[in-house]
């Protein structure tokens, strides 16, 4: 696959994976008529308003706390109505404003009752949403908790001095300061092409914009703009994703030395064997065929989780403030991207088992593949010095050389193939500046010249100065 296509492919996922959660909440959520905790309010504060607020969670939930004044209707009964005609009576002919713990619920029943032509509306956030309206002006009924039949206000607390101070400099002072700093690698990193270093560049700049939807949700809406949070959000995970990506693949281009076929392998003194010199299975991939289940175990692990509803209210130095996570933030975080981890986790583990390509040693560059045709002993000392790696195929009539320079190398006559180790079909490998080979059976590295006179020995090539060891492989 070319980059271009690659970065295609990319841009699609990426695009897909954002999108897929607006479509889920717009088709699930978005879509149901909903008004804000304020008009919610007003609506049932007015004396001749024949709004009702109707709890649509279970029995118990509502027992244990729900909003003075409101009524309990739960959602199991509300989904078997067959008609609007199975309306309990008292609330027939009002117009009904429906409030669950996070609004998800209350949206599903919301939806069924319009079915049925009812007049219903979702409280949008339920009654974490309520809480966060304390500062809001209200009826007094409906500025009330009741828990076990006994009145409360609704939820608020202290903060200690240094919570305060602790939340305006992360809030003002911290943020700030690493967004700048993340601005600043941006623009240093704007003209590097590494791979590495280039995944970095995307993974600050999704985690700047993703932080500047945070910041702008707080300045401009209270907090209030789900958009504007699940950009956040997902500005996030395309930054630890990106961040993760350029780390591994930095670790391997600066250390590991495992996808660059001119390299040895750092992992080669475990591993005894590698692919790029031998016919064998890759250590480093084994052990990723092993860690990529068990991550995907781990991502499996947050689908258990349970969406926990907090709200509450507290001032730093003076000004209201509610601290809570909406269900639907959490519906994202423990449902939504485990569920995509484990996806690219299985794809990741299905191209890894079935790819066809290993980083061999033997790698063509640019110029393709040339044969050696009319071999003398001055075409073998220009080979010598020119490609940095080759490939020596044997098979078919005659042997094949791959390399990055050199295009001008002659073809090999049919039948010069080495022996040994590499026979018809098989392969050999030959890298380093200087053309050292790194053959298996070879006790040591040899010369590129001593390795074709070992190839070419049938076309009449001078031998040069070779260790004893190649003149018995080589082919009679």
């Amino acid at each position: 696959m070319t980059s271009r296509a690659t970065r295609a492919l990319v841009a699609a996922m990426i695009l897909a994976a954002g999108l897929l959660p607006v479509a889920l909440y717009l088709g699930f959520v978005g879509r149901v008529p909903a008004i804000d905790v304020q008009h919610a309010r007003e609506a049932l504060a007015k004396a001749d308003s024949r709004a009702v607020l109707v709890d649509v969670r279970p029995p118990d939930a509502f027992e244990a706390r729900h909003v003075d004044g409101a009524l309990n209707w739960p959602y199991e009964r509300i989904a078997a109505l067959a008609s609007a005609g199975d309306v309990p009576e008292q609330l027939k002919g009002k117009r009904l404003i429906l409030i669950c713990d996070s609004g998800i619920l209350a949206a599903l029943a919301t939806q069924k009752l319009r079915q049925l032509s009812v007049d219903a509306t979702n409280v949008r956030g339920g009654m974490e949403e309520w809480v966060a309206g304390a500062n809001k002006p209200c009826g007094a009924s409906f500025c009330q908790l009741k828990k076990a039949g006994k009145l409360e206000d609704l939820p608020f607390r202290q903060s200690p001095w240094y919570e305060q101070w602790a939340a305006f400099a992360s809030g003002f002072v911290i943020k700030p300061t690493y967004m700048l700093l993340a601005l600043v690698l941006i623009i240093i990193l704007r003209r590097q092409r590494s791979p590495d270093l280039l995944s970095l560049r995307w993974g600050l700049s999704f985690f700047l914009a993703g932080e500047a939807f945070c910041a702008g949700n707080y300045l401009f809406f209270n907090s209030g703009s789900y958009l504007f949070e699940y950009l956040h959000s997902f500005g996030m995970v395309l930054s630890f994703g990106f961040t993760a990506y350029a780390v591994f693949e930095g670790l391997d281009l600066r250390m590991v030395k495992y996808g660059d076929p001119a390299k040895r392998c750092a992992a080669l003194g475990l591993c005894r064997s590698c692919i790029k010199y031998a016919k064998t299975s890759c250590g480093l991939q084994r052990v990723f065929l092993l860690l990529i289940p068990c991550h995907a175990v781990l991502a499996l692990m947050l689908l258990a989780a349970e969406p926990k509803v907090v709200s509450y209210n507290t001032e730093i130095f003076g000004v209201f403030y509610n601290y809570s996570h909406p269900a639907v933030y959490q519906l994202f975080e423990i449902r939504y991207c485990p569920v995509l981890a484990v996806l690219l986790f299985a794809a990741s583990f299905f191209v890894l088992l079935l790819k066809k390509s290993n980083p061999e040693g033997a790698v063509c560059g640019g110029d393709g593949a040339v044969r050696l045709r009319h071999a003398q002993a001055g075409a073998v000392r220009r080979l010598s010095g020119q490609p940095r790696v080759v490939r020596v195929l044997g098979g078919g009539d005659g042997a094949d050389v791959r390399g990055r320079r050199g295009g001008d190398l002659p073809d090999l006559p049919a039948g010069a193939v080495w022996g040994g180790e590499c026979e018809r079909g098989g392969r050999g490998r030959v890298s380093g500046q200087q053309g050292h080979a790194h053959f298996r059976g070879f006790p040591r590295a040899v010369s590129m010249p001593c390795l074709f006179h070992a190839l070419t020995s049938s076309a009449g090539i001078p031998p040069p100065s070779c260790p004893a060891a190649i003149s018995r492989r080589r082919s009679p």
